[in-house]
Order: C-alpha cells, then structure tokens, then sequence
C-alpha cells in the first residue's frame, strides 16, 4: 500500500468518486483524512451524499498528480455526511482516456438539441473531450441512443467544436449534497445535416396562463414596437397602453405606421428584454389606422438572437455612414434600430444596389452622441423599407460603451449614477436600514475616501462598476449596484427598493444590470448575497431556482455574517501561515466542500484566480486597491481551517464586502486555536481606508463558538447566490417574463398626480 500518496491525497483535499455495489449512483465526495488502525489503512470521505452504506464494498476513484487512481475496501462506518473505507487492495493506476482533455469545471460547455426529448436546445458542462467522444454533465438521463443534433462545444466564447453526438451511456451520480445527476457518455460524429435558420428548437410555446398574461400585458404597458402580418401584408405597428383585469388577456391596441388593409386573423411578433416573441390574433374593429385585438392564449417564444435591437426614437438622430464596397461610393442612412451586433437602416426607393452577404466598408455608426466603427460589416437582409446589417469584431470598450448607451435610450425607467452625488445613495440606503450597524460604521469612517473613489469607479470607460437607479416622488425610489469583484465574477450589491408602490423590482434591476455584463469575456458569473430577513427576495430567486433554472449553472450556499473590532498588532501570529501557490489546488477543494461549486467558482476559488491578478491590475488603472491572500492553521501537519482575507478600496463596497474575509472549515476545530489564530489575522492586519470593523463569512454548518470565543459577534445570516453562464441568460428572460410588465407601469404613475 502506497501510504504516502494516500495521504498526500488527503493532505489537498482531492476530489473523489465512490462506486458501490452495482446499479447504485456514483457519490461523489473528498479525501479529507487518512490513518493507520491496528495495521489496517482507513481513508475518511466528507462530505458524501445518499444512504448509508456501512457493510458494503466501495470502489474509491481520484486524480493525484495528473494521474487516475483508485483503491478499495468495505465501508466500515458511515456518519453524517461522511464515511470511513478500510483499503483492502493495493493502490491501483488506471490507464488515461487516451485523447481526452480535461477542462477546468465550468469553463467547457456543450450547446445541442436532444431529439425526442422535447427539451429544446440545453446547455451542459463538459466533462472531458477528445477527437471521438466527450462526457457530459446532465441533470437529465439522457438515454442510449438519443441523437444531439447540433452540438456546439464552447470554451467561454470561443466555438472549438461542431458535430453531432450519440448518446452511448448514462451514469447516476450523486453530488456532495446528495442532489441526483448524471454523466453521459457521447460519441460524436461529422453533422449529417445543415442545422435551419429558424430552428423550431429555439422556439418555446408558452402556454401557462399566468406567464402568458404577464407577456403580453408587458408589451402593452411599454407601448412596444411589433410587425403585424396578414397574409401578404406585413405592417410595423405601435402598441399603446389599455387598461382592464390583470387576470385577463389585455385587448391589444396597435396603431400601424402605415394604413394597410388588415382584417381577421393576424399574426404579432416582437422583441422583448432579449427574446421574441409571436402571437395569433383576431382583429375585432378598427378605427382609421388603429386596430384593436384578441389574443390567443398561446404565446411562442424563441432566442435567436444573444441581444435584442433597440429601435431607435425618432430624437436619437442615430445615422450610419459607410461606403460601398465596389465603386466606393460614401452613403449615408438613417438608423432604424440597433444593437452591439447589428443594425438596420432605412432602404431608400428602388436600390438594388444592396444584397445579402455584402461587406460595407468605412462604417461608422453614430447613436447617442458615440461614434463606433466596426472592424468587418455584412449586409444580412433586404426589405422594402430596412436593410438589416451584422457587424463583427467590435471593441471590447467600444461594445459595452454603445450597450450602455443603448440601456439609456430605451424606455426602462432606470437611469445610472453617474457617481457625483453619493451622499443620496447613502441616505437612501440608510433610510431603507439596508447596512448592518457594523458596516454603517466602516461607511462612517471612510466616507471621504468613498466619495472619491465611487465617482472613480463609475466614471471608468471600462465599466467596472455601474448603478442603476428608479425616480420616485423625486427621490431614489430603488437601486442596486454590479461590480467586478473577482477573476470573471460581477457582485450584485446594495440592492433595496423603498416600497411595494415603486414601480419597479430588484428582480428588473438586476435584469439590467446583468444585461450590461452578460456579453462581457471578463463576466463567467454573477453572484450576490441576500440578508435571511429579506423574505420577498429569497422567495423570487428561489423561485427561479427551483421551476426556471439549468441546475448545473446556479448554486445557493448559506453563509453567517461575523464581525469584530479591528485591533493594532501585537506580535507574530503563531500557528498560522500565509499560503502561497502551490497550495491553491488545496483552497480549490476546501472551498469545493463547504460551498455549492457554482458558489465556489463565483467567489475566485480556482486555481489560478486566488490571487486576483487581472481584476487588482484592472482597478490599479483606476488608482485604487484590489487584493485578497490565503492563511491557513494546521494542526498534526494536517490543515484545519483556512481564511482568504481580501481587501478593496472603499466606495467598490458601501458595506464592506468586497474586504470581508471567508473562513473555510476543514475538520472540527475542538479547541478553537485555528479559529482563535485565523481571528488574529483577520483584526491585527490592516485595510485600506482603515475600517474600524473587520467582517468575516463562514459557513451556516460552522460551529460559532470558536469564532465568538476569539472576539467575533454573529451579525446576521445570509444566502450566497451565485449563477454561471447560461444561468444568467435563464435568469435575465425570469425576470424579464414574469415582471417585466412593471417597466410599464412608471409611465402611468409619473403622469399622475403624486
């Protein structure tokens, strides 16, 4: 028996699989401990989900040092959560998947549409790949022999594969927490067919009448723009508000641009906050140019475009100039709508001398008082009256740029600060008691500092921090702040709303912040966290969790909010050491044990993201401070707990927590002295602005007495949320289809009397 490898095994925490006796799940868990009884060699794994076990021969799988290993042996005892193996059998090396790449958890992800599934198109983590196959994580058992017609696998934006696939197999797991999933086995082959430009897979039926009333009550509370079809005759329109029960269909209420003949049925399309929408409709009467309908109670939705065009108002003055590209001819054109991806401007009478495919040359796009000129433009359609154009390779700042100024054009009632004037943020969130007193104190003690770096951070042209804002009775009615927190992750912070009157949601701020940074390469997730007392939005957003969301690409992860005052060093802290990188695989898997994975990877927990390189070089540029480093305390030679202590200059955090640190529990603390050592760190080291009150996170399963013993106080419990890639699409189109409609509804209530 290879001991020292078993417990350099231990000694990282290394992620293992456990396989029980045939036809049972995988379980999934960690090595966490390995010793010697009585002669017999005894690994402990913990946390593991599922049953208990005791009695039965386990099969143990594990990665050390690039290579794949396993071990066997009965299961001698199985404890909450965690289970003891006595190793019967040699440490066994098993031969590598031969041309398999292993990509990092979450950066590798397979578009498909599974046919006979009545999935449409899904999106799910890669295990691994090679040249003729590749694993999928499923929380679906897709079965043998289902065909994965159009399979994209993407790294981050980057497409590095198209085929199709045929499932061969599919595996039970079960995860730490004991959630049910399933690996499947793929082979993949050259597509035997052209995927079409309008995949029905893309198109959703909504038939739920709740979600449907909420559509089409939002297009008319916006005054959406739609295209009317009858037959032959296709008419832009403009929707105009109606008034009735919410719990009935709206009668719709259009005016057409353009006088048309339009009777009986007709069919409505549009965009709405990133998907479209189609809808059958009869007109009941008409009165000169404007028609009034009855929708059908079936609303079809579809997402085949990332970012929907904005139409533009006739007082945006949005042109396009460009020249074209065979007799080099200069145009110029007014802009019809508009998005980071494309465009349309109107067509004038008899040209033909555009065509579909056609590059333009010379671009330039002027909307919203910025200039932006597109490296590569093809013309994509031509109609009677629009030309639709697609552009490519635009800047990364000149595409958040002109999506910023595009969210201010349209008609959400949301403005951005600016940054000038954060005294009103403070008193608004100090009206609403969103800061504990702790973190009141640390504002209070900082607050000129604050000041200059919030208008900083704001005014950036790079867009590390953006706030969006609601009017009401001419103050802030409600707001919430996003900004870059670590390597690929955006925090969703300070988020209140004044009252249930105000006509907007955290849930539709958050959608347009989030559709700021979707789009952008450094946004792999978006987490925030949600006080335990702020009920209604634990309700929303588990919600989203439980009916909307892909499993694979969200995670919760409840956490305690501690606090203590700051204190001047006394001597060199004993007992603990600053980790440096060869221990981040360690931190990788700790955080991995206690945390959902999503949540885990959100927070930077990742090899090679610890340090926060980038993101500190990115806000150096801005003159002020990012940084976060590793402690752990060890007992036996073995790691008890760790603490990643990071800082931030204030003003990225009104309350503190971009420089509040997280405590990672390895193994019970019984005499508190790794708590007891992290907590000296954590109040004897200094940060910048010189808060007077130090916060720490940890784990809801951790015992507080340790921390309470070392001179912290339990402030207040909370949920880390946390969403990676598709995730934040699924919770964009939640947001924008369940309350979309009260973007609307501040039109009414400002042209009311207050």
């Amino acid at each position: 028996m290879d001991y020292s490898t078993l417990r350099r095994a231990a000694r990282f925490l290394t992620p293992a699989s456990l396989q029980l006796a045939a036809g049972q799940p995988r379980r999934l868990t960690f090595v966490c401990d390995v010793r010697r009884h009585r002669g017999e060699t005894r690994l402990t794994l913990s946390p593991i989900g599922g049953p208990p076990c005791t009695g039965e021969w386990g099969v143990l799988d594990f990665r050390l040092d690039g290579q794949d290993l396993k071990v066997a042996g009965p299961i001698l005892e199985h404890r909450e959560r965690e289970v003891t193996l006595a190793v019967r059998r040699d440490l066994e090396v098993r031969p590598p998947r031969r041309g398999r790449v292993t990509a990092p958890a979450g950066s590798l992800v397979a578009v498909f549409v599974p046919e006979g599934t009545g999935l449409g198109r899904c999106c799910q983590p890669v295990l691994d790949i090679g040249l003729r196959a590749l694993r999928l994580q499923s929380s679906f058992p897709f079965e043998a022999g289902v065909l994965l017609r159009d399979l994209t696998v993407l790294a981050g934006a980057q497409v590095v594969r198209r085929a199709e696939g045929i499932v061969v197999h599919s595996a039970p797991v079960l995860q730490v927490d004991g959630e049910p999933s399933y690996h499947c086995g793929v082979r993949l082959r050259r597509p035997t067919a052209v995927p079409p430009p309008d995949d029905p897979a893309d198109e959703l039926e909504v038939t739920e009448p709740t979600r449907v009333r909420t559509i089409l009550w939002g297009l008319s509370d916006l005054a959406h723009s739609v295209t009317l079809r009858a037959g032959t005759v296709v008419v832009r329109c403009q929707l105009a508000p109606v008034r009735g029960s919410r719990d009935a269909l709206p009668e719709i209420r259009c005016t057409m641009e353009t006088e048309a003949p339009v009777t009986g049925p007709v069919q409505v399309e549009c965009a709405l906050y990133g998907s479209g929408y189609r809808f059958y409709a009869r007109v009941r009467r008409r009165d000169g140019c404007t028609l009034f309908l009855r929708p059908a109670p079936v609303v079809r939705e579809w997402h085949r475009r990332e970012e929907e065009r904005l139409t533009l108002p006739a007082a945006a003055g949005g042109k396009v100039t460009f020249h074209h590209p065979i007799d080099g001819r200069p145009h110029e054109r007014p802009l019809v709508d508009v998005s980071v991806q494309g465009f349309g401007f109107a067509r004038e009478a008899e040209e033909d001398a555009l065509w579909p495919g056609l590059p333009l040359k010379d671009v330039t796009v002027q909307v919203a008082g910025q200039a932006v000129r597109p490296a590569h433009v093809t013309v994509r359609t031509v109609g009677e009256q629009r030309c639709g154009v697609q552009m490519d390779h635009l800047g990364e700042r000149e595409a958040d740029r002109l999506r910023f100024e595009l969210m201010k054009l349209s008609a959400y009632p949301v403005e951005f600060h600016d940054g000038e004037d954060l005294d009103e943020i403070v008193a608004f969130h100090q009206r609403l008691k969103v800061f504990e007193g702790d973190q009141l104190r640390n504002l209070a003690a900082t607050l000129d500092d604050t000041r200059r770096n919030w208008r900083a951070a704001h005014q950036h042209p790079d867009g590390l921090m953006r706030t969006a804002v609601v009017r009401w009775k001419g103050d802030i009615g409600g707001a919430t702040t996003l900004v870059l927190a670590f390597e690929g992750s955006w925090l969703l912070q300070h988020q209140a709303v004044a009252s249930p009157a105000v006509p907007t949601t955290l849930g539709s701020l958050h959608s347009t912040l989030v559709r700021l940074a979707l789009p952008r390469r450094d946004c792999e997730h978006v987490f925030g966290f949600v006080d335990e007392e702020a009920r209604s939005v634990h309700t929303v957003v588990n919600s989203f969790l439980t009916e909307w969301s892909t499993p694979e690409h969200r995670g919760a992860s409840r956490l305690v909010l501690y606090a203590g005052e700051a204190c001047p060093p006394t001597s060199r802290v004993l007992g603990a050491r600053r980790l440096g990188g060869a221990d981040e695989r360690l931190i990788e898997n700790a955080g991995l044990r206690v945390l959902h994975p999503v949540c885990a990877r959100a927070l930077g927990l990742r090899v090679g993201h610890l340090r926060l390189r980038n993101v500190a070089a990115a806000w150096r540029l801005v003159g002020l401070e990012r940084g976060r480093e590793t402690w752990g305390a060890f007992g036996g030679g073995r790691p008890v707990a760790f603490l990643l202590r990071q800082w931030a200059s204030p003003g990225l955090s009104l309350s503190s927590l971009l420089s509040t640190a997280l405590y990672l529990p390895v193994r019970p603390d019984g005499d508190g002295a790794a708590a007891q050592v992290l907590v000296r760190v954590l109040l004897e080291t200094a940060l910048p602005g010189d808060p007077p009150v130090r916060l720490l996170l940890a784990p809801e399963e951790q015992d507080p007495a340790p921390l309470v013993a070392a001179g912290l106080r339990r402030v207040a419990g909370c949920t880390l949320y946390a969403l990676q890639g598709v995730g934040m699409q699924e919770y964009h189109r939640y947001m924008a289809s369940r309350y979309g409609f009260l973007y609307g509804r501040l039109r009414a209530r400002v042209a009311a009397p207050s």
